[in-house]
């Protein structure tokens, strides 16, 4: 918005999509991507080799953010959580990377849900600020690299929250809340405040 203000730039011509002209509401801005397509190029990889790189790098991130909550968390053992790994990083990486690149962001979900969870699960209050916050700031960064993402990720959580009432009972559901509110609600604000 700098470069539109001062005249640099028109409005509708995103500099992250140059020479391209009008491409403004063509995709997200692929923040998270950035980070790691940046010093790819800086180390000398043409633009294609670096992002195959990324899409790839994404795609073990996936796997093993995938393998690591479903082994830790939910306690499947760790050649069926393998096999869901696969299946999650695998199973359309060509059809999202060459059509909608953004909603491959979905691969850092697996790790986003393990954060948070960690937090909930750590015994040490300031570890679980600071992964809670962690989770918070992902998730923020999320909708800064495919926003669609972030908010199918968050209408999943609040379907969760709608149905925990009906599938626990709406006592076990205001004790959660409770322990939000109480004895976790320094995790529940640094999560917020990222």
């Amino acid at each position: 918005w700098r470069h539109v203000f001062s005249g640099a730039a028109r409005w509708a011509d995103p500099f992250f999509f140059y020479p391209q002209r009008g491409a403004l509401g063509y995709t997200d801005a692929f923040f998270l991507f950035g980070l790691a397509h940046a010093p790819l190029r800086l180390l000398g990889a043409d633009t294609f080799t670096a992002y195959m790189l990324v899409m790839a790098g994404l795609a073990a991130v996936g796997f093993f953010g995938f393998r690591r909550l479903a082994v830790r968390h939910f306690g499947i053992r760790p050649a069926y959580a393998a096999i869901g790994a696969f299946l999650f990083a695998f199973a359309n990486m060509d059809a999202v990377k060459l059509i909608h690149a953004q909603a491959y962001a979905a691969m850092l979900l697996p790790s986003l849900c393990d954060l948070m969870l960690s937090a909930w699960a750590g015994r040490r209050q300031g570890w679980s600020m600071v992964l809670a916050a962690a989770a918070g700031l992902l998730y923020a960064a999320l909708f800064l690299t495919g926003f669609q993402t972030a908010w199918f990720f968050g209408l999943l959580v609040l379907l969760v929250v709608l149905l925990h009432p009906i599938i626990y009972g709406p006592a076990e559901s205001r004790a959660v809340a409770a322990e939000m509110l109480t004895t976790r609600r320094p995790m529940t604000i640094a999560a917020a405040c990222g």
